[in-house]
């Protein structure tokens, strides 16, 4: 029998989990992780000992079928957010709300962080649940918007955001853009999820010009709303889905 234990966040949706060890997993616990994070979007793991190349494995457990914790992996490159490391994606500043990858062909199907360092008093991570904002939308916004696409762009797009030194600039981007739907299906569960960000959501394509900015404006006000929001603080591994939830950092300084 398993020993893992989940317990909901404070929130509408999330969930910590207890008495992970990540390179021992077993299948019952894997089906466990995977239920838990098709039900509840995103996982908190506070105390990790993990290395790079476990936390990737641990990470591809929670979305493919076909992979135990004995097999091997080709390990990707890390990537660091940090206002420290050099390369890093992310600088001192606010990083609004956006999924990772939206604007990508191949977009990721989780994001996982997990925290080398951390401090007292550092910003929290907020969440907004995609799938809650598209169930809670208005029928007529979403009767509205139901059809429409939106163009996706690496980094901060939008030209309300030009020139604010306030916000972080993702200094790797390079202008990458694709065209999606609206509403856009998760890949294991099939619910419905409202695809759009601040950070990454330029424009809607059927409606360009102030209707559509200002139709655009209305769904990213939505999801940061309480109820379609959860909090973290002090994680020390966080995944989620990577067509699910957006997430934001007051200022990560």
């Amino acid at each position: 029998m398993s020993a893992l234990r989940v317990q909901p966040l404070d929130g509408p949706f999330g969930a910590e989990v207890h008495g992970v060890v990540a390179d021992q997993l077993d299948d019952e616990a894997r089906r466990e992780l995977q239920a838990a994070f098709d039900e509840y979007g995103l996982l908190v793991i506070r105390d990790p000992d993990l290395a790079y190349p476990t936390q990737q494995h641990f990470v591809e457990m929670l979305v493919r079928e076909d992979l135990s914790s004995s097999d091997e992996l080709d390990v990707q490159p890390s990537a660091y957010v940090s206002n420290r490391e050099e390369g890093a994606s992310s600088a001192a500043g606010l990083i609004l709300f956006h999924t990772d990858g939206m604007w990508s062909s191949e977009p990721f199907k989780l994001v996982s962080l997990y925290a080398v360092q951390v401090e007292a008093g550092a910003s929290p991570t907020r969440f907004a649940g995609m799938a809650t904002a598209w169930q809670t939308l208005p029928d007529d916004l979403r009767a509205r918007v139901e059809g429409l696409h939106v163009v996706q762009c690496q980094g901060t797009s939008r030209g309300v955001q030009d020139g604010d030194e306030k916000l972080t600039i993702d200094p790797n981007a390079k202008g990458v853009s694709r065209v999606t739907p609206i509403a856009q299906a998760h890949p294991r569960t099939g619910r419905p999820v409202l695809y759009v960000s601040e950070q990454q959501t330029r424009e809607i394509v059927e409606l360009p010009g102030a209707e559509g900015d200002a139709l655009l404006d209305q769904l990213l006000d939505h999801p940061t709303s309480p109820r379609t929001c959860s909090s973290t603080s002090g994680a020390t591994a966080t995944s989620w889905p990577g067509t699910t939830l957006r997430c934001s950092t007051p200022d990560p300084r």
